[in-house]
Formats: structure tokens, sequence, C-alpha cells
């Protein structure tokens, strides 16, 4: 329903539509990239851009890749403040599974920003998050056996 507010998962995570835009807030504790793909499953949504993600988050793992081997994983312990949250999220249906490839930045005290590849985040005192929606079937991830990555196709 556009221009509606209604609360998803059981009332733990509230959504608006703007027939374009889909607004997400996040309560403590909730982890982010799993509140994100309820938000679009329930909704059936197979993919997204998510556009922004502004907030508090009470830990994060994320990462960077080098030329060779898996990424060099970072975790940190918060309160922390999330900066910027972008990426794509690919569903085989409009029911997942999802496939995220999103990356995060953070701050912690110091002002000192992070980030990279996200694995996982949990949210501190609150989160907001924008999904644009995409309506076309033909994204997938394909494994890339040489480069050990999910790559996009379409």
């Amino acid at each position: 329903m556009a221009g509606a507010a209604r609360a998803l998962g059981a009332g733990r995570i509230k959504h608006l539509s703007t027939g374009t835009v889909s607004i997400l807030r996040l309560h403590p504790g909730d982890p982010v990239t799993g509140a994100i793909e309820d938000a679009l499953r329930e909704t059936y949504t197979r993919n997204a851009i998510v556009e922004f993600g502004i907030g508090s988050l009470s830990s994060a793992e994320f990462g960077v890749l080098p030329a060779k081997g898996p990424h060099k994983r970072v975790q940190v312990e918060g309160p922390v403040e999330l900066v910027s949250l972008g990426g794509l999220i690919v569903g085989a249906g409009s029911g997942g599974p999802y496939a995220p490839h999103l990356h995060i930045a953070i701050a912690g005290h110091d002002g000192i920003v992070k980030g990279g590849h996200l694995f996982s985040a949990t949210v501190g005192a609150a989160a907001e998050v924008g999904l644009l929606p995409l309506h076309d079937s033909r994204l997938r991830r394909v494994r890339d056996d040489q480069r050990e990555l999910d790559l996009l196709e379409f």
C-alpha cells in the first residue's frame, strides 16, 4: 500500500512504502541483513538496492578482499555509528533465499571511519534503511570458482 506504514516481523520492523522506495526502522538487537531480508520476504520483493543505512550498531563484522585469498575480517563491538550502508540484495525468488552484497562504513567514539564488505551487524539503539525494490527476475548470483566470489549475472 503506497504511503502506508505497517509493522513487519511481528511488529519488530516498521516499514513504509512510498511506491518506489521502502523505508525500514530497525530495533535494538535486530540483525541488519536478516531484518532487511525479512522485509523483502514479507513484501514479496525479489531484489533490492540498499540505498542507505544509518543509525547505531552494537556490533559489526566486515572485511576487505585482498588480491588473493579470503576477506581480511574485522570485528567491532559497539556502540558504533552506522555512517553508511549500501549494496544489492538478489533473491532466488520473491521469498528468497537472498544473496546480499552489502558494504558498510562505521565510526567509533573517536570519529574514525572504517568499513568494507558486511558479514554481520546488530542494531544498537536504532537503525534506518532505505530500499529501492527491483522488479527484474534476470538478476542472479553465480559462483566464480576462480575468484571464489558470487558475481552478479543478468
